[in-house]
């Protein structure tokens, strides 16, 4: 069950892709109906497929020797509908080597408005969206296309009203695709016009006529290059692209809805205003309203393997309700969910999907398709990977087993090289990483999920979560943002919400219900509840994913922390078995440490970060295995985290600490220099001089130099190793580098 239903999907499309046949089979009254765009096949013959076989390598089957006969076509557009607007919308639907996910599949690249032009022996298309155009003299042509235009194929030729047609080929466009993705850290010039991909091999299959227009895909394979800082990084890749063209239209009584001055809700793209000079931007949204026809999504059927792997659990009714309760958002059916049928096809432009894979990919992400002239979500789809259907046994009461701890940290994501269509390009509007995978991984067993939702069973709490997963994208689909302040109340399925909030907040709360309803103008009032989105959590230590309670650092990180410094003492390991759970839960305290809008607060959390440690140290603590050493390594951590340690270390806020925590800490800095306790070691010794030399202060200057006092006085005292005397006078020779001279202006 658990093997890629995407590898086996583009393989069935390549062997019909790739069919043999001299002769074009043409219906001879293909044009007579007027159509906008039509379909002409074209004959694939056997050189062309055995080229195709190659380039394919792995992907290509047995059966694409003997293929038989295939759907290779070129297509037709009435020349009635050249200067109409039209959108173009691409879905990049498969995509090869590596994880297909990661690498860009599954999701929406977003739409153009576009119109057509013949010259120089090509269909052009141009991008005439509203936000190019500003004046008769302003009116640029922004090129998104260019066709080849089929000659002298006189099977199409042949036929009545041919000369009333262009025949184009969409598979030798310019296709203008370029690399670039957030994992490949590497990147030098990722996205730039010095990362080339080149198509290899391009071809057509899946024609469909909508009742607007046309949809198809495009299977293409290829080689990149991308300038690294260590050389040129070359990779193959192949694809499945889907297009559709359908009429430019606007829904019926659509209203934009102005944008508030909280950011609620994603912004539409900008449209030029000739009249006012400037520029138009509104909340993107459906156009929903009372009495419309429901917005259908279609569940992947690949939902039934799931439903029956868990017979005891209603998954298919999860999911449902993770789109229909938004329905109480809007006190009208707005949404109805139902599994799809076996002819639908996620990738195609008018139908909205809940895609469910059975690869473990790690997130669930949504995006959608939008009118770029006026900011109407057109279509949407949500993705989500294996890993959200890990059954009701993860929400058994279990005890916290420290052995499983041990190196289980979530791993860094892979290397890898997404495509973007040059056409155009569109990022998800969220990446909700599965428990397992996400950096709040970290949270331990023993995290209460009965907290919040006594008196579940385990199958009925999987069955809630499923539904907040899916509320929470479908919500992204919707038009919201996230809400990182929804979890101080519970109010929110648009924040990031540990295991039990989750599952207590299957239901919009009462942010999303108002949010709903100023954006689908069903109120004028706009939310009154507290509101923080991405980028705050940069600033505001209360805005964050995955944090829990009314006072997230006193009833939720803190005793996380602390029960995790607890382990390292009572069991004896030492951090280096569980760094990524310290760091994790210490940068989060360290972050009120730094930013707290309450300078008290701010000391309870530098407080609560150095625990144990200071000095002087409890004798219990002492006398727990290897205490000593513990308390030393947890001191300098903290004190290296909070000044010397690189900004990408620091967690979310990484600002060095204010004035108030340097006072505080200081303290603690001139105990570890000066080894008041007796328990400290020389690198935490050393780590301190760094630290004050940095800070370039009267005060730290005046504590490097009673420490170099205090230090001598204790060597002339001997009694020491000679090991510790060759470290002692290392550390007195740091100290005097660090103040001669200190400041460094």
């Amino acid at each position: 069950m658990r093997k890629s239903v995407l590898l086996g999907a583009v393989l069935s499309m390549w062997v019909g892709a790739c069919a043999s046949t001299d002769q074009a089979d043409i219906p001879p009254d293909l044009l007579v109906n007027g159509e906008s765009f039509v379909s002409v096949s074209k004959p694939t013959s056997p050189s062309i497929a055995a080229a195709r076989k190659s380039e394919l390598g792995a992907f290509a089957t047995s059966t694409f020797l003997n293929p038989g006969n295939g759907d290779d076509f070129y297509i037709a557009i009435n020349k009635k509908e050249l200067g109409k607007e039209w959108f173009l919308s691409g879905y990049l639907r498969q995509y090869y080597p590596g994880a297909p996910v990661d690498m860009g599949a599954a999701r929406s690249l977003g739409t153009r408005v576009v119109s057509f032009k013949v010259q120089n022996g090509k269909l052009f298309v141009f991008d005439v969206a509203r936000n190019k155009i500003f004046s008769d003299l302003f009116d640029p042509q922004i090129l998104v296309e260019a066709y080849p235009i089929v000659t002298n194929y006189a099977p199409f030729e042949g036929l009545a009203n041919a000369s009333q047609y262009v025949l184009f080929d969409p598979s030798s466009g310019l296709n203008k695709f370029a690399a670039g993705n957030e994992n490949f850290y590497d990147f030098w010039l990722s996205g730039s016009d010095s990362a080339s991909f080149a198509i290899g091999v391009s071809f057509l299959r899946g024609f469909r006529k909508l009742s607007d227009g046309v949809t198809f895909q495009q299977i293409f394979t290829g080689q990149g290059t991308i300038p690294t800082a260590t050389g040129d990084f070359n990779y193959r890749a192949s694809g499945t692209l889907g297009v559709a063209l359908r009429k430019y239209s606007e829904g019926a009584g659509y209203e934009k809805t102005p944008l508030p001055w909280n950011p609620y809700y994603f912004e539409s793209d900008y449209v030029l205003d000739p009249d006012r000079g400037g520029v138009d931007v509104t909340a993107v949204h459906w156009n929903a309203k009372q009495g419309m026809k429901p917005i259908t999504f279609l569940i992947g059927r690949q939902i039934l393997e799931y439903q029956k792997e868990f017979p005891d659990v209603d998954v298919v009714g999860a999911i449902q309700r993770g789109v229909e309760n938004w329905n109480l958002a809007f006190g009208f059916k707005a949404l109805e969910a139902k599994v799809a049928d076996e002819k639908d096809d996620f990738g195609e432009d008018d139908k909205n999907f809940i895609i469910v894979d059975t690869q473990y990919t790690g997130y669930a992400f949504a995006n959608w398709r939008t009118n770029p002239n006026t900011g109407e979500i057109r279509g949407a789809s949500v993705y989500m990977a294996a890993d959200w259907f890990f059954g009701p046994e993860y929400f058994e009461e279990k005890e916290t087993d420290p052995d499983a701890m041990k190196g289980n940290a979530p791993a860094a994501p892979p290397n890898t090289v997404a495509l973007k269509w040059g056409p155009m390009n569109q990022d998800p509007l969220c990446k909700y990483f599965a428990p397992k995978t996400r950096r709040a991984a970290a949270r331990m067993a023993a995290d209460a999920i009965d907290a919040a939702t006594p008196g579940l069973t385990p199958e009925q709490k999987f069955e809630k979560f499923l539904t907040h997963v899916v509320l929470h994208e479908v919500g992204h689909t919707l038009g919201l943002r996230h809400n990182f302040a929804g979890s101080l109340a519970n109010n929110s399925v648009m924040d990031y919400l540990n295991d039990d909030d989750s599952i207590a907040r299957d239901t919009p709360g009462e942010y999303d219900i108002a949010a709903i309803k100023y954006l689908y103008q069903l109120s004028s009032r706009e939310p009154q509840t507290m509101f923080c989105t991405d980028g705050d959590y940069m600033y505001d230590p209360d805005c964050a994913p995955f944090d829990a309670g009314a006072d997230p650092l006193h009833d939720d990180i803190a005793p996380v922390y602390k029960e995790l410094v607890d382990l390292v003492l009572e069991i004896g390991w030492g951090f280096g078995l569980l760094d990524y759970y310290i760091d994790y839960y210490m940068n989060d305290v360290l972050k009120y440490a730094r930013a707290s809008y309450d300078p008290s607060v701010a000391v309870e959390a530098y407080l609560a970060a150095m625990g144990p440690a200071r000095a002087p140290v409890s004798p219990e603590t002492l006398a727990m295995p290897e205490g000593a050493s513990a308390v030393d390594g947890l001191s300098m951590r903290v004190l290296k985290r909070l000044y010397l340690d690189p900004a990408d270390w620091r967690g979310y806020i990484v600002n060095d600490p204010p004035a108030n925590i340097v006072r505080e800490s200081m303290k603690d800095i001139r105990d570890n220099l000066t080894n008041v306790d007796k328990i400290r070691s020389f690198p935490t010794r050393r780590a301190m001089v760094d630290i004050l030399k940095k800070m370039q202060s009267d005060e730290a200057y005046a504590v490097l130099t009673e420490a170099k006092a205090s230090i001598n006085a204790a060597l002339s005292l001997g009694g020491m190793s000679a090991q510790e005397v060759r470290d002692t006078n290392d550390l007195i020779e740091r100290i005097n580098r660090a103040v001669s001279p200190y400041w460094t202006e």
